[in-house]
């Protein structure tokens, strides 16, 4: 039983972080996009 629950919570627990690593991908993919002119600009 606890053993079940704490791998549960565990389970929980990575996927909330996949879900934020997911977000900050997608938030950064939309940065990246929207500023690629100027990136482009800087490292070139």
């Amino acid at each position: 039983m606890a053993d079940s629950q704490r791998c549960w919570l565990g389970n929980k627990r990575a996927r909330e972080i996949g879900v934020a690593i997911d977000f900050t991908v997608k938030l950064m993919k939309t940065k990246v996009f929207k500023n690629w002119h100027s990136i482009c600009l800087m490292t070139g």
